[in-house]
């Protein structure tokens, strides 16, 4: 009986933490996604082509056009590669590269060791993935002014 017991103990224990870790969320520009391993979702634009920055630390990344218009652009170290899917383009970016996709609704779906995604405003949508949320900072002139530091004391 321990015999099996066991060993399905240590997989439920392997594998639950693995599926809680991914969520969905719904993303609403702008904002950043900082995360590893896997990640897919949905982008659509409220209105005309918006551009989308990704950024893999080697990885992955294969994006799917919704809406006839995108253009997509992987710099770095990688390959990219193009071609159709039922009259859809479809663009994979593979290594540690950069990717700007200018779309307005678009699907994508990669993985890996740590990415970034950058969202501008005006676009929205799903994102599945081990990931955690973060909006734009303020430009410098934004920022609150710092406390003026005491004068030095010779």
């Amino acid at each position: 009986m321990f015999k099996r017991t066991v060993p399905l103990l240590v997989l439920a224990a392997l594998v639950l933490p693995a599926m809680a870790v991914a969520k969905k969320a719904e993303i609403i520009g702008p904002t950043a996604l900082l995360g590893h391993g896997p990640v897919r979702g949905e982008l659509k634009s409220d209105g005309g082509p918006k551009r989308v920055r990704f950024r893999l630390t080697p990885g992955l990344l294969q994006l799917t056009d919704l809406g006839g218009d995108m253009k997509v652009a992987c710099n770095g170290n990688g390959t990219m590669r193009a071609g159709n899917d039922d009259g859809k383009l479809v663009v994979q970016c593979s290594g540690r590269t950069n990717a700007v996709v200018s779309a307005s609704s678009f699907r994508f779906g990669g993985k890996a060791r740590r990415y970034l995604i950058q969202i501008p405003e005006g676009m929205s949508g799903t994102v599945n993935g081990d990931f955690r949320q973060r909006g734009d900072e303020p430009a410098a002139a934004e920022r609150p002014a710092a406390e003026e530091a005491e004068p030095a004391r010779s």
